[in-house]
């Protein structure tokens, strides 16, 4: 997959403005993933009407375009956006790599990632660790009841869209099932995340059972208030400890994550 037309057209959203190269890139790359995330929630949320509350949206999916920026260009980045979403199989992770690229790469340590000393898991090894680590081919195909599965740390997604896409290869309906308990301390990535997987929900006309993002630190704030940044849950999700896969929660759209099961569930 070819990501260099979008990453250039993305450079052009804040070229022009009085910015150190770095900065101005480290922008536009924020203002895309704003834009782009608020957009494509927007299309979702018209498409699938949900009930008010079924859906929680965090405040910080409000953008602000600052003066002097290249709005063209931003809608022409994120139609680029969508074209490599529709013509690769569904979530395929297109933000993983350019936010390597442009946000983390040349940073060392501490100065990963604003002193999160980020590094995300690359395409290739998502995929062997699908394929070790998460349910066989025929083990989904015998899914009769929803699963949760969780990331705690998920970076732009690429565990859980590598994850997705295999259930999706083995059989789309099987996604109805899976509802999805996400975390990362960097708002970025969530904003990353989410619009990966509602990208391809959207395009390719899918359905999870549920989806829960959190943005908190996974060992300081586990069970604080105020942590769920977006969600969507089906009104008849109703998971058992036993049903899920990987490290994960009762489902339960809330904006307070102490309301989630202290016990990690593993399959």
């Amino acid at each position: 997959m070819n990501t260099k037309a979008l990453k250039n057209k993305i450079f052009e959203i804040t070229q022009s403005m009085p910015l150190h190269e770095r900065e101005a890139q480290e922008l536009a790359f924020k203002l895309f993933i704003d834009y782009a995330c608020a957009g494509t929630l927007l299309a979702w949320v018209t498409k699938n009407n949900p009930d008010p509350s079924d859906v929680h949206i965090d405040d910080g999916f409000q953008c602000e375009f600052p003066d002097g920026a290249n709005g063209e260009a931003l809608i022409e980045a994120i139609g680029i956006y969508r074209e490599l979403v529709s013509e690769n199989k569904p979530f395929t992770d297109v933000i993983s790599n350019l936010s390597e690229e442009i946000i983390l790469t040349g940073r060392k340590g501490k100065n990963r990632g604003k002193g999160l000393g980020q590094f995300y898991t690359p395409q290739s090894i998502s995929d062997v660790l699908t394929q070790l680590a998460l349910p066989d081919d025929s083990e989904i195909m015998s899914w009769n009841s929803p699963k949760i599965v969780g990331d705690i740390c998920c970076g732009a997604g690429t565990l859980i869209l590598s994850f997705l896409a295999n259930v999706n290869r083995v059989d789309s309906e099987k996604l109805n099932l899976v509802g999805l308990v996400l975390n990362d301390i960097d708002e970025l990535a969530c904003k990353s995340t989410v619009l990966q997987i509602l990208a391809s929900l959207s395009v390719f006309d899918l359905q999870l059972n549920g989806l829960q993002m959190f943005k908190a630190d996974a060992i300081k704030e586990y069970s604080q208030e105020g942590t769920l940044y977006f969600g969507f849950i089906t009104p008849e999700s109703s998971v058992k400890d036993d049903e899920a896969v990987g490290c994960a929660c009762e489902p339960s759209l809330t904006d307070s994550s102490s309301e989630r099961s202290k016990k990690a569930v593993t399959s």
